[in-house]
This record gives C-alpha cells, structure tokens and sequence, in this order.
C-alpha cells in the first residue's frame, strides 16, 4: 500500500500519520492488489476535481445507464465501464452531476484520498467481479468500514468510485474525503480496510485457508489429547524432568478444592500446568505440526497486513489453551492409580508414540494442503510479474523487512 506525502505541515496530524518510511511500497497478495494515496488540503500540486474526471470519463470506463447530468475524467477515461455519460458511482440512488462535483472537490481544502482495489483478469474473471454492476456492491458495503477507519460518521463520507475494465488487471477507482475535513487514517486503519476487500472479494479462496487452519489445529490438540491419555496407562519412561513435574501437579491438584480447571487454579498450579505444557511444546512433531499451523495462519494474516508480526510460541497462542485443561485431566487420573510414580514414568514410551502418529497425520495433511504451496508461490511469482513487480517472492520480502527498519 503506498501513502504519498507530497508536503509536511500543520495538516500531518490530520492525515491521519501516514507517512512515514515504513508505509511506502505495497502490501501485495495472491489475488489482490490495493494501494491508497492522498492529496492533501492546501498543498494539493493538482486539480483534485480533474482526478475525478479523469476517473469519470477514462477509456475502458463502465458506464451507468443515463444519468440526468453528469461527472468526468475518474469516469471518461479509457477503457472505463460507463453507467451513462461517465462511469462514476456512489452511494445507491445518489445522482452524480460531474462538473458540480468537481467544482465542489477544488474548492475543498481538507484532504482527499484516492484508492485503488485491482484484480489481475483470471482473477476478476473467476470471482466474478469483471463489471460496474458486480464491483458495485462490495464498495458500498466498505465504505462503512472505511468511515469507522477514517474515525468519521457515515454521513460524513463523500465518495466516489469507478470500474476501469482493462484487459489486464481490471480495477476500481475510488475517491473520498470527509466533509468535515475530520478524517484520520492510521496505518492500522489502512491494514484494516484492506482486509474487509479481501474477506469480500476473495471470500472463496479464503474458505480453504481456513478450514485447512482449522484442521491443523484439531490435529494438535488431538494429538495433545491422545498423549496425556496414554500418558497414565503406560510405563518404561526415563524422562526425570517430566516425571517431576507430573507427579507434582498431581499432589497440588489434590489440595484444590472446587473446580479443577485452568482458569481457577492459583498461580502455583499453573505454573507447573504450564511447565509440563513447555516440555510437550519441545516435542518435534507438535513443533512441525504447528509450524504447519502457523503457515495458514500467516497466509490468512497477509492478505491483509503487510509485515505481520511473529506468531507466539504454542503456549501463548490463545486456540490451543484447552491443552492444559487436558494436561490437569491427565494428573487427575494419575492420582486414581495405585501406583502413580510408576503411572508417571511413561512419558518418554508414549512420546515416541505419540510423535509416529501425530508425524503421519501432519505429513499426511501437509502434503494435501502445503504440497500445492509450491503452485501458489509460483502462482504469486507470476501475478507479480503480470503487474510488473520485479524480483521473487523471497527478494521482495527482503526489500521490506530492510524498508521497515529504516
């Protein structure tokens, strides 16, 4: 996502705190592509009425049917899909008179963003969105949020939007401001917009992300399950450190009085829950399958931000807590044995068990569902290069990381 900033001033904090190094260059997907730039109050170097024109009246634009009288450029240029004379669009039943607008835009001195959301053409073609009539809707539904983002009531938004139909990458143009002159835009802010045009627009491919997320993660607390149940029916463990700390959550849980569950226990007891957690956490098979985890996890996460940051160890990662519900479970049915230092000397038997099963269901699964990683990466590869991107995936990444710590 770009943020141009053409001059610094008293108007910064307005802007929204846009521009700053780490904000220039673009957050890129799969799929889609959206960029969002401003000109701002005083200092616009250009008509920001014939930025709307240029949107209007553009070749290739889509035009709506006949409209009374009319706006241009944003909707006249080439290739724009035109609804009438020009192809610009708005909120449902609002009628644009062009030139008014444009009047309107240059006598406006609060700033003015302009964005654009684009599809390479298999992409648009795919998802259906190829026309006016079919980008039309998602727009209107996102300018709710993009009001909530730019921290400015609905009725405050004034907005334009026009569906440029290049053979390409097809794209919309959009232009906004706040009649208030009240908006401010974070970098959080533009993330979050991005991400409501992804869960529309590629809703479809998202479903897959998920349910492959979702799958992974069972897998593990599975896993974690299966473990702790074995855990106290067998034995021939030489694991000193695990023994210690099983028996001793053991003895602790029978001082509990209530109910015996994470969340109610004292901070002694859960330490020792987390402890054992640690050391199950080490385990190599739980660490690949929730690598694997993670790798979903982080493909959901960049189709809307641009560097996000590192996901926590599996312990603080807040979808598998549930684990030390079932570690407690496993203490407690150590406590119904007879024996439960021998009951606790499994662990090192049932880890190697556990590890061969938990290793063939991920393999298993990573191979259906990361075994077509190596096509989307060389998909991507070639999205980039369709929209002139230079450079590979990896490089590019490179390039960001560096740009982000300037």
């Amino acid at each position: 996502m770009t943020v141009y900033r053409p001059r610094m001033g008293r108007h910064y904090a307005a802007a929204g705190r846009l521009a700053d190094k780490r904000q220039t260059g673009g957050i890129e997907m799969s799929q889609l592509i959206f960029n969002i730039k401003y000109q701002k109050g005083r200092y616009k170097t250009k008509s920001v009425g014939h930025l709307l024109e240029y949107m209007a009246k553009r070749e290739g634009v889509e035009k709506l049917p006949q409209m009374s009288k009319v706006l241009s450029y944003m909707g006249e240029r080439p290739m724009v899909e035109t609804l009438g004379a020009h192809g610009l669009f708005s909120d449902e039943g609002k009628e644009i008179h062009l030139y008014t607008e444009m009047e309107k835009l240059d006598r406006f001195d609060g700033n003015v963003y302009t964005a654009v959301v684009s599809l390479l053409r298999e992409d648009a073609d795919r998802l259906c969105y190829n026309s006016a009539a079919t980008w039309m809707p998602t727009i209107r539904t996102q300018m709710t949020n993009i009001a909530s983002k730019l921290r400015i009531p609905a009725d405050d938004l004034e907005w334009f939007a026009a569906y440029h139909d290049h053979p390409d990458h097809p794209h919309c143009h959009i232009m906004l401001y706040s009649k208030s002159n009240q908006a401010w835009l974070t970098k959080k802010g533009i993330e979050n917009i991005k991400r409501g045009f992804v869960k529309d627009v590629l809703a479809q491919d998202l479903i897959q992300l998920y349910s492959e997320k979702t799958q992974l993660r069972n897998d593990l607390k599975n896993y974690t399950r299966s473990y702790m149940d074995s855990l106290v029916k067998r034995s021939g463990c030489s694991d000193p450190q695990m023994e210690t700390l099983l028996i001793q959550l053991a003895l602790e849980l029978q001082k509990v009085k209530g109910k015996k569950v994470y969340g109610y226990l004292k901070p002694t007891v859960k330490k020792s829950v987390d402890e054992i957690f640690s050391l199950i956490a080490k385990d190599k098979n739980v660490s690949e399958l929730y690598r694997g985890w993670c790798e979903v996890q982080e493909e959901i996460i960049k189709s809307y931000q641009l560097n996000p940051d590192e996901l926590p160890a599996i312990e603080k990662q807040k979808e598998f807590h549930s684990i030390r519900n079932q570690i407690i479970g496993a203490a407690l049915s150590i406590q119904k044995t007879e024996n439960p230092v021998s009951a606790a000397t499994s662990v090192i038997s049932l880890l190697n068990q556990l590890s061969k099963i938990i290793y063939d269901s991920y393999r298993s699964k990573h191979k259906k569902a990361f075994g077509v990683d190596r096509k989307i990466k060389s998909a991507i590869q070639e999205k980039r290069e369709a929209h002139g991107i230079r450079g590979n995936v990896e490089e590019t990444q490179q390039n960001e990381d560096y740009t982000q710590s300037m």
